[in-house]
């Protein structure tokens, strides 16, 4: 089932966009900002790698230099996973995040 605002109910969710009927729901997201967010969010937009079900996902361009990729599911395990995909994604455009942070 989908909850979400309707016209029988309006304003009474606490997140205007329809989603999943799920116990939990957990949020992720991504921002990117610079001269190759437009080239990232093509990328993203083409890319059907990853095919996590009931993951929800979409990456959107909201300025030439802003886009940014949002990310629902019902479990934690998901978000993560996506956002290493999207990362090694991003990494092909943006090189100096192939650091690791667990050397620092």
């Amino acid at each position: 089932m989908i909850r979400g605002l309707s016209p029988e109910n309006p304003g009474k969710s606490s997140w205007p966009l329809l989603v999943p009927d799920w116990d939990t729901c957990y949020y992720a997201a991504i921002w990117i900002a610079g001269s190759q967010a437009q080239k990232i969010i093509n990328d993203l937009q083409q890319d059907h790698q990853l095919d996590a079900k009931p993951l929800i996902h979409g990456a959107s361009l909201l300025t030439p230099k802003l886009g940014v990729i949002r990310i629902i599911s019902p479990t934690s395990i998901l978000p993560k996973n996506a956002l290493t995909h999207f990362r090694a994604i991003i990494q092909q455009h943006l090189p100096q995040l192939k650091m690791t942070f667990r050397k620092l």
